[in-house]
Protein backbone atom coordinates (compact mmCIF):
# COMPACT_ATOMS: atom_id res chain seq x y z
CA UNK A 1 0.00 0.00 0.00
CA UNK A 2 1.44 3.43 -0.81
CA UNK A 3 1.86 6.45 0.91
CA UNK A 4 -1.38 7.97 -0.80
CA UNK A 5 -3.62 4.52 0.03
CA UNK A 6 -2.61 5.19 3.77
CA UNK A 7 -3.51 8.74 3.46
CA UNK A 8 -6.76 7.55 2.07
CA UNK A 9 -7.19 4.92 5.29
CA UNK A 10 -6.23 7.34 7.64
CA UNK A 11 -8.45 10.14 6.71
CA UNK A 12 -11.21 7.58 6.81
CA UNK A 13 -11.60 7.19 10.23
CA UNK A 14 -14.24 9.45 12.50
CA UNK A 15 -16.19 9.74 15.27
CA UNK A 16 -19.38 7.61 14.22
CA UNK A 17 -22.29 9.79 13.54
CA UNK A 18 -25.33 10.08 16.16
CA UNK A 19 -28.63 8.77 14.57
CA UNK A 20 -32.07 8.63 16.05
CA UNK A 21 -34.19 4.85 15.86
CA UNK A 22 -36.34 3.55 13.17
CA UNK A 23 -38.18 0.25 13.27
CA UNK A 24 -40.04 -2.56 10.82
CA UNK A 25 -43.01 -4.19 11.56
CA UNK A 26 -43.71 -7.84 12.73
CA UNK A 27 -44.08 -10.46 10.60
CA UNK A 28 -45.23 -14.33 11.51
CA UNK A 29 -43.13 -16.89 13.26
CA UNK A 30 -41.64 -20.06 12.54
CA UNK A 31 -39.99 -22.81 14.33
CA UNK A 32 -36.41 -22.32 14.21
CA UNK A 33 -34.05 -24.95 12.52
CA UNK A 34 -31.72 -27.31 14.27
CA UNK A 35 -28.28 -25.72 13.91
CA UNK A 36 -24.11 -26.96 14.07
CA UNK A 37 -21.67 -25.35 15.46
CA UNK A 38 -18.71 -24.39 13.89
CA UNK A 39 -16.13 -25.09 16.62
CA UNK A 40 -17.62 -28.35 17.18
CA UNK A 41 -17.84 -29.72 13.94
CA UNK A 42 -14.80 -30.14 11.07
CA UNK A 43 -15.62 -28.55 7.64
CA UNK A 44 -17.59 -31.13 5.30
CA UNK A 45 -18.10 -31.51 1.74
CA UNK A 46 -20.91 -29.02 1.35
CA UNK A 47 -19.99 -25.58 -0.24
CA UNK A 48 -19.49 -24.20 3.15
CA UNK A 49 -18.72 -25.80 6.17
CA UNK A 50 -21.52 -27.59 9.04
CA UNK A 51 -24.35 -25.57 7.12
CA UNK A 52 -23.80 -22.24 7.89
CA UNK A 53 -20.79 -21.12 6.02
CA UNK A 54 -18.73 -23.11 7.74
CA UNK A 55 -19.35 -21.06 10.84
CA UNK A 56 -22.64 -22.03 11.80
CA UNK A 57 -23.12 -22.51 15.42
CA UNK A 58 -25.45 -21.79 17.39
CA UNK A 59 -27.16 -18.73 17.77
CA UNK A 60 -26.56 -16.07 20.58
CA UNK A 61 -25.77 -12.51 21.56
CA UNK A 62 -23.32 -10.75 23.52
CA UNK A 63 -24.52 -8.01 26.45
CA UNK A 64 -25.22 -4.81 25.82
CA UNK A 65 -23.33 -3.74 29.03
CA UNK A 66 -21.22 -7.01 29.74
CA UNK A 67 -20.94 -7.29 33.46
CA UNK A 68 -17.59 -7.88 35.22
CA UNK A 69 -17.28 -11.83 36.77
CA UNK A 70 -18.20 -11.69 40.42
CA UNK A 71 -15.32 -11.92 42.33
CA UNK A 72 -14.65 -12.71 46.10
CA UNK A 73 -12.18 -11.60 47.83
CA UNK A 74 -10.53 -13.71 50.66
CA UNK A 75 -10.90 -12.22 54.04
CA UNK A 76 -7.65 -12.32 56.83
CA UNK A 77 -9.22 -13.30 60.09
CA UNK A 78 -7.23 -11.75 62.67
CA UNK A 79 -8.05 -13.15 66.16
CA UNK A 80 -7.12 -11.60 69.23
CA UNK A 81 -3.60 -12.35 70.70
CA UNK A 82 -4.19 -15.18 73.29
CA UNK A 83 -3.50 -14.80 77.04
CA UNK A 84 -2.58 -18.73 77.01
CA UNK A 85 -2.37 -21.70 74.91
CA UNK A 86 -5.14 -23.26 76.32
CA UNK A 87 -7.86 -20.35 75.70
CA UNK A 88 -6.25 -19.46 72.05
CA UNK A 89 -6.73 -23.32 70.89
CA UNK A 90 -10.80 -22.50 72.50
CA UNK A 91 -10.79 -19.92 70.33
CA UNK A 92 -9.36 -20.92 67.33
CA UNK A 93 -11.45 -23.70 66.54
CA UNK A 94 -15.01 -22.76 66.78
CA UNK A 95 -14.11 -19.36 64.74
CA UNK A 96 -12.33 -21.33 62.34
CA UNK A 97 -14.54 -24.01 61.43
CA UNK A 98 -17.66 -20.95 61.64
CA UNK A 99 -15.45 -19.01 59.19
CA UNK A 100 -15.01 -22.60 57.02
CA UNK A 101 -18.50 -23.39 56.91
CA UNK A 102 -19.82 -19.92 55.85
CA UNK A 103 -16.97 -19.89 52.77
CA UNK A 104 -18.47 -22.84 51.62
CA UNK A 105 -22.14 -21.69 51.85
CA UNK A 106 -20.91 -18.19 49.59
CA UNK A 107 -19.20 -20.09 47.23
CA UNK A 108 -22.31 -22.17 46.26
CA UNK A 109 -24.90 -19.27 46.04
CA UNK A 110 -22.24 -16.76 43.60
CA UNK A 111 -22.23 -19.04 41.01
CA UNK A 112 -25.67 -19.97 40.79
CA UNK A 113 -26.71 -16.14 40.65
CA UNK A 114 -23.83 -15.46 37.97
CA UNK A 115 -24.98 -18.11 36.04
CA UNK A 116 -29.03 -17.46 36.42
CA UNK A 117 -30.74 -16.94 32.99
CA UNK A 118 -33.46 -14.44 32.44
CA UNK A 119 -36.19 -15.50 30.27
CA UNK A 120 -38.70 -12.39 30.79
CA UNK A 121 -37.48 -8.76 30.00
CA UNK A 122 -37.82 -6.09 32.72
CA UNK A 123 -40.68 -4.82 33.69
CA UNK A 124 -40.22 -1.16 33.50
CA UNK A 125 -38.51 -1.72 29.74
CA UNK A 126 -41.95 -3.51 28.01
CA UNK A 127 -40.21 -5.46 25.20
CA UNK A 128 -36.31 -5.26 25.83
CA UNK A 129 -33.53 -7.32 25.25
CA UNK A 130 -31.89 -9.12 28.25
CA UNK A 131 -28.45 -10.69 29.05
CA UNK A 132 -26.98 -13.60 31.23
CA UNK A 133 -23.35 -12.79 32.59
CA UNK A 134 -21.19 -14.24 29.75
CA UNK A 135 -18.78 -16.55 30.14
CA UNK A 136 -15.02 -14.65 30.09
CA UNK A 137 -12.05 -16.26 30.64
CA UNK A 138 -9.44 -14.09 32.02
CA UNK A 139 -5.87 -14.95 31.05
CA UNK A 140 -3.02 -14.14 33.34
CA UNK A 141 -0.27 -12.17 31.71
CA UNK A 142 2.49 -14.59 31.16
CA UNK A 143 5.89 -13.13 31.35
CA UNK A 144 7.24 -13.05 28.11
CA UNK A 145 10.66 -14.86 27.63
CA UNK A 146 13.26 -13.18 26.10
CA UNK A 147 14.35 -13.93 22.57
CA UNK A 148 17.46 -13.86 21.19
CA UNK A 149 16.20 -12.15 17.73
CA UNK A 150 13.24 -11.60 15.87
CA UNK A 151 11.29 -14.60 16.16
CA UNK A 152 9.43 -14.01 13.14
CA UNK A 153 12.15 -14.86 11.31
CA UNK A 154 11.27 -18.52 12.79
CA UNK A 155 7.95 -19.16 11.97
CA UNK A 156 6.29 -21.74 9.90
CA UNK A 157 2.39 -21.14 8.77
CA UNK A 158 -0.06 -23.07 6.88
CA UNK A 159 -1.79 -19.25 6.10
CA UNK A 160 -1.07 -18.59 2.65
CA UNK A 161 -1.60 -14.50 4.05
CA UNK A 162 -0.68 -12.97 7.23
CA UNK A 163 -0.50 -9.47 8.34
CA UNK A 164 0.45 -8.21 11.62
CA UNK A 165 -0.59 -4.27 12.25
CA UNK A 166 0.53 -2.03 15.26
CA UNK A 167 -2.27 0.70 14.79
CA UNK A 168 -1.02 3.17 17.60
CA UNK A 169 2.96 2.77 16.36
CA UNK A 170 1.28 2.79 12.34
CA UNK A 171 4.09 -0.29 11.81
CA UNK A 172 3.46 -3.61 10.47
CA UNK A 173 5.23 -6.06 12.56
CA UNK A 174 5.21 -8.77 9.81
CA UNK A 175 3.59 -9.63 6.81
CA UNK A 176 3.60 -12.51 4.05
CA UNK A 177 1.62 -11.88 0.92
CA UNK A 178 0.19 -9.05 2.29
CA UNK A 179 -1.77 -8.19 -0.73
CA UNK A 180 -2.87 -11.41 -2.37
CA UNK A 181 -6.34 -11.17 -2.80
CA UNK A 182 -8.47 -14.17 -1.26
CA UNK A 183 -11.85 -15.37 -0.19
CA UNK A 184 -12.36 -14.04 2.98
CA UNK A 185 -15.90 -16.43 4.02
CA UNK A 186 -17.22 -15.19 7.13
CA UNK A 187 -14.77 -11.90 7.55
CA UNK A 188 -17.04 -10.25 5.00
CA UNK A 189 -19.69 -9.97 8.37
CA UNK A 190 -17.24 -6.82 9.71
CA UNK A 191 -17.42 -4.67 6.42
CA UNK A 192 -21.66 -5.64 6.76
CA UNK A 193 -21.62 -4.89 10.42
CA UNK A 194 -19.42 -1.22 9.58
CA UNK A 195 -21.68 -0.74 6.48
CA UNK A 196 -25.11 -1.22 8.42
CA UNK A 197 -24.07 0.85 11.58
CA UNK A 198 -23.42 3.96 8.93
CA UNK A 199 -26.26 3.31 7.11
CA UNK A 200 -29.55 2.61 9.85
CA UNK A 201 -29.94 4.21 13.04
CA UNK A 202 -27.91 2.18 15.51
CA UNK A 203 -31.32 2.31 17.92
CA UNK A 204 -33.36 0.88 14.84
CA UNK A 205 -35.69 -2.20 16.09
CA UNK A 206 -34.99 -4.88 13.22
CA UNK A 207 -37.69 -7.93 12.19
CA UNK A 208 -36.27 -11.42 10.94
CA UNK A 209 -37.92 -11.44 7.62
CA UNK A 210 -38.78 -14.85 6.03
CA UNK A 211 -36.36 -14.63 3.09
CA UNK A 212 -33.29 -13.89 5.44
CA UNK A 213 -33.75 -17.56 6.55
CA UNK A 214 -33.69 -19.12 3.45
CA UNK A 215 -29.57 -18.15 3.74
CA UNK A 216 -27.27 -21.33 4.03
CA UNK A 217 -26.99 -22.08 7.75
CA UNK A 218 -29.04 -21.89 10.95
CA UNK A 219 -28.62 -20.40 13.93
CA UNK A 220 -31.87 -19.95 15.49
CA UNK A 221 -33.58 -16.67 14.32
CA UNK A 222 -36.90 -17.00 14.00
CA UNK A 223 -39.27 -15.63 11.32
CA UNK A 224 -40.74 -12.27 12.17
CA UNK A 225 -38.69 -11.96 15.33
CA UNK A 226 -37.89 -8.41 17.09
CA UNK A 227 -34.21 -6.97 18.08
CA UNK A 228 -32.64 -4.01 18.36
CA UNK A 229 -30.42 -3.52 15.99
CA UNK A 230 -26.98 -3.53 18.44
CA UNK A 231 -28.26 -6.76 19.70
CA UNK A 232 -28.28 -8.29 16.31
CA UNK A 233 -25.01 -6.86 14.93
CA UNK A 234 -23.52 -8.50 18.10
CA UNK A 235 -25.26 -11.87 17.59
CA UNK A 236 -23.81 -12.01 14.01
CA UNK A 237 -20.58 -11.28 14.57
CA UNK A 238 -20.09 -13.68 17.74
CA UNK A 239 -22.03 -16.86 16.00
CA UNK A 240 -21.32 -15.53 12.58
CA UNK A 241 -24.95 -16.25 11.29
CA UNK A 242 -25.64 -15.81 8.05
CA UNK A 243 -28.98 -15.17 8.13
CA UNK A 244 -28.43 -12.63 10.68
CA UNK A 245 -26.29 -10.83 8.35
CA UNK A 246 -28.60 -11.41 5.42
CA UNK A 247 -31.43 -9.60 7.22
CA UNK A 248 -29.31 -6.55 8.76
CA UNK A 249 -28.83 -6.14 5.26
CA UNK A 250 -32.13 -6.50 4.65
CA UNK A 251 -32.97 -3.73 6.42
CA UNK A 252 -30.62 -1.43 5.18
CA UNK A 253 -31.60 -2.25 1.83
CA UNK A 254 -35.34 -0.76 3.09
CA UNK A 255 -33.35 2.23 3.37
CA UNK A 256 -31.21 2.54 0.43
CA UNK A 257 -33.82 0.98 -2.06
CA UNK A 258 -37.52 0.92 -3.47
CA UNK A 259 -36.56 -3.02 -3.93
CA UNK A 260 -36.40 -4.24 -0.29
CA UNK A 261 -36.08 -8.38 -1.22
CA UNK A 262 -32.69 -7.37 -3.06
CA UNK A 263 -29.75 -6.17 -1.13
CA UNK A 264 -28.09 -4.81 -4.07
CA UNK A 265 -28.00 -1.64 -3.05
CA UNK A 266 -26.49 -2.35 0.21
CA UNK A 267 -23.75 -4.58 -1.07
CA UNK A 268 -23.13 -1.68 -3.60
CA UNK A 269 -22.53 0.54 -0.01
CA UNK A 270 -20.36 -2.16 1.07
CA UNK A 271 -18.23 -1.74 -1.65
CA UNK A 272 -18.41 1.78 -1.58
CA UNK A 273 -17.25 1.82 1.49
CA UNK A 274 -14.45 -0.30 1.08
CA UNK A 275 -13.30 2.38 -1.05
CA UNK A 276 -13.49 4.73 1.11
CA UNK A 277 -11.90 2.87 3.93
CA UNK A 278 -9.04 2.65 1.35
CA UNK A 279 -9.02 -1.29 1.17
CA UNK A 280 -7.88 -1.48 -2.58
CA UNK A 281 -8.02 -5.89 -2.20
CA UNK A 282 -11.40 -6.12 -1.11
CA UNK A 283 -14.67 -6.79 -3.21
CA UNK A 284 -18.19 -7.86 -2.00
CA UNK A 285 -20.68 -9.86 -3.41
CA UNK A 286 -23.10 -11.06 -0.74
CA UNK A 287 -23.33 -9.61 2.92
CA UNK A 288 -22.10 -12.80 4.79
CA UNK A 289 -19.28 -14.10 2.33
CA UNK A 290 -20.75 -17.11 1.55
CA UNK A 291 -19.20 -18.88 -1.30
CA UNK A 292 -21.93 -17.81 -4.58
CA UNK A 293 -20.67 -21.20 -6.22
CA UNK A 294 -17.93 -23.79 -6.34
CA UNK A 295 -15.51 -21.38 -7.80
CA UNK A 296 -16.64 -18.04 -6.56
CA UNK A 297 -16.89 -16.19 -3.11
CA UNK A 298 -18.69 -14.54 -2.00
CA UNK A 299 -16.27 -11.85 -0.49
CA UNK A 300 -12.29 -11.18 -1.55
CA UNK A 301 -9.96 -9.27 0.18
CA UNK A 302 -6.35 -9.31 1.51
CA UNK A 303 -5.01 -9.91 5.08
CA UNK A 304 -3.58 -6.19 4.56
CA UNK A 305 -7.19 -5.06 3.82
CA UNK A 306 -9.04 -6.78 6.53
CA UNK A 307 -5.94 -5.44 9.47
CA UNK A 308 -7.13 -2.11 8.19
CA UNK A 309 -10.70 -2.74 8.46
CA UNK A 310 -10.67 -3.83 12.00
CA UNK A 311 -8.75 -1.09 12.67
CA UNK A 312 -11.56 0.89 11.16
CA UNK A 313 -14.52 -0.77 13.61
CA UNK A 314 -12.41 -0.95 16.18
CA UNK A 315 -12.62 3.07 16.78
CA UNK A 316 -16.45 2.96 14.82
CA UNK A 317 -18.25 0.21 16.60
CA UNK A 318 -16.39 -0.97 18.91
CA UNK A 319 -19.02 -2.22 21.31
CA UNK A 320 -20.02 -4.36 18.53
CA UNK A 321 -17.14 -6.24 18.97
CA UNK A 322 -17.37 -6.31 23.18
CA UNK A 323 -19.17 -9.70 22.71
CA UNK A 324 -16.26 -11.73 20.14
CA UNK A 325 -14.04 -11.81 23.34
CA UNK A 326 -16.33 -14.08 25.17
CA UNK A 327 -16.19 -17.74 24.57
CA UNK A 328 -20.05 -17.91 25.12
CA UNK A 329 -23.22 -15.87 26.55
CA UNK A 330 -27.02 -15.95 25.52
CA UNK A 331 -29.55 -13.05 25.29
CA UNK A 332 -33.31 -12.90 24.97
CA UNK A 333 -34.34 -10.91 21.42
CA UNK A 334 -37.17 -8.32 22.05
CA UNK A 335 -39.58 -10.87 20.72
CA UNK A 336 -38.84 -13.11 24.35
CA UNK A 337 -36.50 -15.51 22.70
CA UNK A 338 -33.47 -16.80 24.88
CA UNK A 339 -30.12 -17.69 22.23
CA UNK A 340 -27.57 -19.10 23.47
CA UNK A 341 -24.24 -19.69 21.32
CA UNK A 342 -20.77 -20.44 21.73
CA UNK A 343 -17.97 -17.87 20.10
CA UNK A 344 -16.30 -19.34 16.75
CA UNK A 345 -12.85 -18.67 17.77
CA UNK A 346 -11.48 -21.47 20.48
CA UNK A 347 -8.81 -18.37 21.33
CA UNK A 348 -10.63 -16.33 23.87
CA UNK A 349 -8.73 -17.66 26.50
CA UNK A 350 -5.65 -18.07 25.27
CA UNK A 351 -5.04 -14.36 23.80
CA UNK A 352 -4.36 -11.97 26.32
CA UNK A 353 -6.15 -8.80 26.28
CA UNK A 354 -8.23 -9.70 23.36
CA UNK A 355 -10.35 -6.89 22.06
CA UNK A 356 -11.87 -8.28 19.03
CA UNK A 357 -11.73 -11.52 17.04
CA UNK A 358 -13.80 -12.49 13.90
CA UNK A 359 -13.45 -16.15 11.68
CA UNK A 360 -13.96 -17.22 8.19
CA UNK A 361 -14.26 -20.54 6.84
CA UNK A 362 -15.69 -22.05 3.43
CA UNK A 363 -14.13 -24.55 0.88
CA UNK A 364 -13.07 -21.97 -0.85
CA UNK A 365 -11.33 -19.80 1.80
CA UNK A 366 -10.51 -22.40 3.92
CA UNK A 367 -9.52 -21.03 7.35
CA UNK A 368 -9.49 -17.30 8.29
CA UNK A 369 -8.82 -15.49 11.48
CA UNK A 370 -8.49 -11.95 12.75
CA UNK A 371 -8.18 -10.55 15.99
CA UNK A 372 -7.25 -7.35 17.95
CA UNK A 373 -5.60 -7.02 21.10
CA UNK A 374 -3.35 -5.67 23.77
CA UNK A 375 0.20 -5.75 23.70
CA UNK A 376 0.04 -3.44 26.71
CA UNK A 377 -1.42 -0.57 27.85
CA UNK A 378 -3.19 1.14 24.99
CA UNK A 379 -0.71 -0.83 22.33
CA UNK A 380 -3.42 -2.33 20.07
CA UNK A 381 -2.37 -5.16 17.72
CA UNK A 382 -4.35 -6.78 15.02
CA UNK A 383 -3.95 -10.06 13.34
CA UNK A 384 -4.84 -11.26 10.01
CA UNK A 385 -4.71 -14.83 8.85
CA UNK A 386 -6.29 -15.75 5.40
CA UNK A 387 -6.26 -19.37 3.18
CA UNK A 388 -4.70 -21.18 6.27
CA UNK A 389 -6.16 -24.68 7.05
CA UNK A 390 -9.79 -25.57 9.70
CA UNK A 391 -7.74 -25.71 12.60
CA UNK A 392 -3.94 -24.19 11.14
CA UNK A 393 -5.74 -20.64 11.63
CA UNK A 394 -6.03 -20.65 15.32
CA UNK A 395 -2.48 -21.87 15.55
CA UNK A 396 -1.14 -19.56 13.19
CA UNK A 397 -2.77 -16.71 15.40
CA UNK A 398 -1.74 -17.80 18.33
CA UNK A 399 1.97 -18.06 16.99
CA UNK A 400 1.88 -14.47 15.11
CA UNK A 401 0.50 -13.06 18.69
CA UNK A 402 3.28 -14.75 20.82
CA UNK A 403 5.62 -13.61 18.01
CA UNK A 404 4.47 -10.05 18.30
CA UNK A 405 5.32 -10.34 22.46
CA UNK A 406 8.22 -11.57 22.35
CA UNK A 407 9.25 -8.66 19.08
CA UNK A 408 7.81 -5.78 21.04
CA UNK A 409 9.77 -6.84 24.41
CA UNK A 410 12.93 -7.39 22.60
CA UNK A 411 12.78 -3.69 21.10
CA UNK A 412 12.00 -2.78 24.32
CA UNK A 413 14.91 -4.44 25.91
CA UNK A 414 17.29 -3.06 23.40
CA UNK A 415 16.00 0.75 23.85
CA UNK A 416 16.70 0.63 27.67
Amino acid sequence: MNDDQENVFDDAIKDPQKIEESSVDLSSRVPAKEQDREDSNPPQSSLSESGAETEGEQKLLAPEIPLPPIETKEEILLLPKPQSEGRALHRQIPTAIAFSVFGVLIGSILPLSHNARRQTPPPESGLASTFSVPTKNVVPQTKVPLADEDTFDTLKLEAKAAYVWDINARAVLFKKNADLQLPLASIAKVMTAVTISEEVPRGAIVTIDRSALKTEGDTGLLSGEQWRLRDLLEFTLLVSSNDGAEALASIANTRLSANASSTTSFINSMNKKAQEIGLTHSYFSNPSGLDTDEQTSGAYGSARDMARLFEYALHTIPEAFEATTYSDTEITSLSGFIHDARNTNILTNKIPALIASKTGFTNLAGGNLVVAFEAGPGKKIVVAVLGSTYEGRFNDVQKLVWATLHHLKNLENTNE
